[in-house]
Protein backbone atom coordinates (compact mmCIF):
# COMPACT_ATOMS: atom_id res chain seq x y z
CA UNK A 1 0.00 0.00 0.00
CA UNK A 2 1.41 3.15 -1.14
CA UNK A 3 2.07 6.45 1.35
CA UNK A 4 -0.13 8.30 -0.22
CA UNK A 5 -3.19 5.73 -0.15
CA UNK A 6 -1.96 5.41 3.55
CA UNK A 7 -2.28 9.07 4.31
CA UNK A 8 -5.48 9.33 2.49
CA UNK A 9 -6.95 6.88 4.38
CA UNK A 10 -5.82 8.57 7.98
CA UNK A 11 -5.76 12.05 7.52
CA UNK A 12 -8.83 14.20 7.71
CA UNK A 13 -9.40 16.81 5.04
CA UNK A 14 -10.51 18.99 7.28
CA UNK A 15 -11.55 19.16 11.19
CA UNK A 16 -14.16 22.19 12.40
CA UNK A 17 -14.54 23.70 15.54
CA UNK A 18 -17.57 22.48 16.40
CA UNK A 19 -16.59 18.76 15.80
CA UNK A 20 -13.96 18.98 18.22
CA UNK A 21 -15.57 18.94 21.15
CA UNK A 22 -18.12 15.96 20.60
CA UNK A 23 -15.03 14.42 18.74
CA UNK A 24 -12.98 14.04 22.10
CA UNK A 25 -16.12 12.67 24.16
CA UNK A 26 -16.35 10.25 21.18
CA UNK A 27 -12.48 9.24 21.43
CA UNK A 28 -12.99 8.80 25.58
CA UNK A 29 -15.98 5.71 24.86
CA UNK A 30 -14.35 2.23 25.21
CA UNK A 31 -15.33 1.00 22.05
CA UNK A 32 -13.77 3.60 20.06
CA UNK A 33 -10.60 3.17 21.91
CA UNK A 34 -10.65 -0.28 20.29
CA UNK A 35 -11.81 0.36 17.18
CA UNK A 36 -8.70 3.11 16.93
CA UNK A 37 -6.20 0.42 18.68
CA UNK A 38 -7.38 -1.65 15.79
CA UNK A 39 -6.64 0.76 12.95
CA UNK A 40 -3.31 1.68 14.60
CA UNK A 41 -2.12 -1.88 14.26
CA UNK A 42 -3.72 -2.58 10.79
CA UNK A 43 -1.58 0.60 9.90
CA UNK A 44 1.51 -0.66 11.58
CA UNK A 45 1.36 -3.94 9.94
CA UNK A 46 0.29 -2.18 6.33
CA UNK A 47 3.50 -0.05 6.34
CA UNK A 48 6.00 -2.44 6.90
CA UNK A 49 7.70 -3.91 3.20
CA UNK A 50 6.05 -7.08 2.51
CA UNK A 51 10.18 -8.49 1.28
CA UNK A 52 11.18 -8.02 4.81
CA UNK A 53 8.45 -10.20 6.27
CA UNK A 54 8.53 -13.63 7.71
CA UNK A 55 6.07 -16.09 6.93
CA UNK A 56 3.55 -15.47 10.19
CA UNK A 57 4.29 -11.40 9.47
CA UNK A 58 3.61 -11.55 5.77
CA UNK A 59 0.35 -13.62 5.99
CA UNK A 60 -1.13 -10.69 9.06
CA UNK A 61 -0.02 -8.11 6.20
CA UNK A 62 -1.91 -10.14 3.44
CA UNK A 63 -5.31 -10.41 6.10
CA UNK A 64 -4.79 -6.60 6.95
CA UNK A 65 -4.29 -5.46 3.49
CA UNK A 66 -7.18 -7.87 2.11
CA UNK A 67 -9.39 -6.20 4.91
CA UNK A 68 -8.48 -3.02 4.23
CA UNK A 69 -9.61 -3.39 0.55
CA UNK A 70 -12.49 -4.82 1.31
CA UNK A 71 -15.77 -2.85 0.05
CA UNK A 72 -18.30 -4.88 1.60
CA UNK A 73 -20.40 -3.25 4.36
CA UNK A 74 -22.20 -6.29 5.70
CA UNK A 75 -20.03 -7.23 9.25
CA UNK A 76 -19.18 -5.07 12.15
CA UNK A 77 -15.77 -4.33 11.70
CA UNK A 78 -16.48 -2.99 7.58
CA UNK A 79 -14.34 0.67 7.19
CA UNK A 80 -17.13 2.94 6.05
CA UNK A 81 -14.99 4.02 3.13
CA UNK A 82 -13.81 2.38 -0.02
CA UNK A 83 -9.99 2.63 -0.90
CA UNK A 84 -10.67 0.80 -4.33
CA UNK A 85 -11.39 3.94 -6.10
CA UNK A 86 -8.35 5.52 -4.48
CA UNK A 87 -6.42 2.56 -5.70
CA UNK A 88 -7.20 3.13 -9.14
CA UNK A 89 -6.49 6.99 -9.06
CA UNK A 90 -2.74 6.67 -7.90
Amino acid sequence: MSRRLLHKLIEPLAILPSQTVRRQLIMRSPEMRLVLAVLHDAVRVITQDPKDLRRRELEEFLKVRTWLLDDSREWPGALPISLTATEEES
